[in-house]
């Protein structure tokens, strides 16, 4: 068995290509085309920039050998819209609110969350960029066993996100967790489900905010059930409660699509 490198592989690729779009017409009668190319007239400047990802993994927490590098590379790139993805497999990294609150305590806890967070906003100064916290809270899903996640947080764990239907079908729940985080990061805090005043003394400018992500991947949602649900419930606001709470907090722009949800157009700015 012959093996093929990827240099090899790539020119083979390449060459079947080139020979196959080379290969002249036999039909009758066809004539061949010239083509002209003026290089000094400008028909269209691009618009194209470039942007990326930035997952927040344990290669970029404070300390990791990557960490100084990457965040110097995100810098010198100089990228507007960067997308900020948070949460998945690192529950205690993306989620804030790990455990359902009690009569008498929350477990609203930003330590793993601010230390990539931060960096990342710091990292982007002057340039707009679009977070998107992704993960809802597990224990807001009905499952037959609550979920235990790893201790450790910058361990993988692919399976968080479990459960399809909210415990509170309202979805309430859910807008208000998500108000909440973004009043730590734009409103310097946040009053707890005790009403107790959570201080992070953040004042962040969030350009884009991005509702949930990939809901139909993540718990098996169909995303026009979920969004009609997030629609009924949101007191006829197309975009959902969820997004309505989060807009009081967060100033969306007009025409910015989420992964579900759009955000809201220019007449309902806050």
């Amino acid at each position: 068995m012959h093996r093929c490198t990827n240099a090899a592989c790539s020119f083979l690729m390449l060459a079947m290509i080139t020979g196959f779009s080379s290969v002249p017409s036999t039909r009758a009668g066809d004539q061949l085309v010239k083509v002209q190319i003026h290089w000094d007239r400008v028909t269209r400047v691009s618009q194209t920039k470039p942007t990326l990802l930035y997952g927040a993994s344990p290669i970029t927490w404070r300390g990791a050998p990557l960490h100084d590098r990457i965040l110097q590379t995100l810098t010198e790139l100089g990228a507007d819209d960067v997308r900020y993805g948070v949460g998945g497999p690192y529950p205690r990294m993306g989620v804030a609110e790990l455990e359902p609150p009690s009569a008498t305590t929350t477990s609203w806890d930003f330590t793993y969350l601010d230390l990539v967070t931060e960096d990342f906003l710091n990292a982007l100064q002057g340039h707009p960029v679009v977070m998107d916290f992704t993960t809802i809270p597990q224990w807001m899903f009905k499952t037959p066993e609550p979920v235990r996640y790893p201790a450790d947080p910058t361990k993988l764990f692919w399976e968080y996100e479990q459960g399809v239907e909210l415990r509170d079908p309202t979805c309430k729940e859910v807008g208000d967790y998500f108000a909440r985080l973004a009043g730590w990061y734009v409103n310097g805090g946040f009053t707890d489900e005790l009403g107790k005043w959570h201080a992070s003394g953040h004042h962040y400018k969030f350009d884009y905010w991005e509702v949930l992500n990939e809901p139909d991947i993540e718990h098996g949602a169909q995303p026009t059930s979920l969004h009609e649900d997030l629609r009924r419930h949101g007191g006829g606001d197309s975009q959902g409660l969820a997004a309505d709470k989060i807009r009081r907090h967060v100033r969306f722009l007009p025409r910015r699509a989420s992964g579900l949800l759009r955000v809201f157009p220019e007449s309902q700015q806050s």
